[in-house]
């Protein structure tokens, strides 16, 4: 009897340890730059346009963080930012465009995807500024341009930082700055969006006109600069991860 309990016991372990493991509904990170994550995001926010009691229209200005979880379809918990555009509600068959300098808002938004594919709903969108909130914020982020020459001198500030900390033994090159946000802290803050690829430099031998070689690494990554008097700039934060590699016009 006893040996029979001895046998049955790691049987019954192996079948529970395996399905545990195929068990769907654990949340899980994703890439904000992945297609189906920034369609799903633009979905989101012309859903909340939809469902808000105000004439206003925004547009997709960044994803920043993007969770997926497997349930009988497909769960998206998304950080994202908006924008304001220059259209209201029954203008958007025209071209929208983000309002020069707009005041950016943050939203979390939840979205269910059908197992198919072929039907969304939005679960939750929560912005601030409230989704209706039209006047500008002392102290909020807004857009900024990515060739302003301040924002280009703290992406190239923000690429040798990044070189600094890096492992590899080659310098890096910025390519360009995807987007780019500001906002007037105890000093001033760039929060950017930068592509960035290792080029053919050795670190110890730095030489003008360093080129990215045809497959090199390259990288998307997040930073944020703080300006303070005196012409002091600190990288704050930074993350970074694998983009495809750069064409060659890039």
């Amino acid at each position: 009897m006893n040996k029979a309990v001895l046998l049955f016991c790691p049987i019954i372990f192996f079948v529970t340890g395996t399905v545990s493991d195929v068990i769907p509904g654990g949340w899980v990170d994703a890439d904000p730059q992945y297609p189906r994550i920034q369609e799903v995001a633009a979905y989101a926010v012309k859903a909340g346009d939809e469902n808000s009691h105000c004439d206003l229209v925004h547009a997709l200005f960044r994803v920043s963080k993007a969770q997926t979880q497997v349930v009988a379809g497909i769960n998206y918990l998304l950080k994202i930012y908006i924008v304001r555009t220059n259209c209201t509600k029954g203008e958007e068959t025209k071209p929208c465009a983000p309002l020069p300098e707009s005041q950016v808002k943050t939203c979390e938004a939840k979205v269910y995807e059908h197992f198919l594919g072929d039907q969304r709903d939005l679960i939750k969108y929560e912005c601030s500024p409230a989704i209706c909130f039209s006047g500008s914020l002392q102290g909020g982020l807004n857009i900024a341009d990515s060739e302003d020459p301040k924002v280009q001198d703290r992406a190239k500030y923000a690429t040798s930082e990044l070189d600094k900390l890096s492992n590899s033994t080659f310098n890096s090159k910025l390519l360009r700055v995807e987007d780019a946000m500001t906002q007037a802290v105890s000093g001033f803050s760039y929060d950017l969006t930068l592509k960035i690829a290792e080029t053919h430099c050795l670190k110890s031998h730095m030489l003008p006109g360093c080129d990215v070689p045809p497959y090199n690494r390259v990288q998307h990554c997040s930073v944020v600069v703080l300006d303070r008097p005196g012409n002091i700039q600190n990288l704050l934060k930074h993350s970074c991860r694998d983009a495809s590699p750069p064409s060659s016009s890039a």
